[in-house]
């Protein structure tokens, strides 16, 4: 998934597997992902990968963008287990998608404790479509979908 804010601000966000590939007898376990961000900034580039999201928070994630692309998406839905992502949707100053990046998934140059809060980036609707990044969310889920205890997708 990619989104874009000005000053050259661009995330694309993957998932690269499962936490746990091999366990398959702990339902929790078996649906944890690795998820992978790539940022450009203008105060530097960084990289994350970090286990932040299981396979149902992401199809709540893609749910929540087919929500925004909609008009019907409750604004402060998109939170999950992990702290270390937190989107949500904008009205003012312009209907926008912001993204707090916290903890393993904040920027370098946040250091301690502030890396609790991480910092907030803006990705303006008028630049981004939802329905995109709906798409793309589903498509990572196809890719790494829902197991179910004792293996196989559920």
């Amino acid at each position: 998934m990619r989104l874009v804010g000005s000053q050259g601000i661009e995330l694309v966000l993957d998932v690269v597997g499962y936490q746990f590939p091999g366990i398959t007898d702990s339902l929790d376990d078996a649906n944890w992902l690795r998820v992978s961000g790539a940022l450009r900034h203008p105060r530097g580039d960084w990289h994350f990968e970090d286990p932040c999201l299981t396979t149902h928070e992401l199809e709540h994630l893609a749910e929540w963008f087919e929500g925004v692309a909609n008009g019907n998406a409750n604004p402060d839905d998109g939170y999950f287990t992990e702290p270390c992502l937190h989107f949500r949707l904008e009205h003012e100053p312009e209907a926008a998608i912001s993204l707090q990046l916290a903890y393993e998934c904040a920027p370098p140059w946040v250091q301690g404790d502030d890396r609790f809060e991480g910092i907030i980036l803006v990705f303006p609707l008028a630049m981004n479509d939802p329905h995109e990044a709906a798409r793309a969310v589903r498509k990572m889920l196809s890719k790494f979908p829902k197991r179910r205890a004792g293996g196989g997708a559920a």
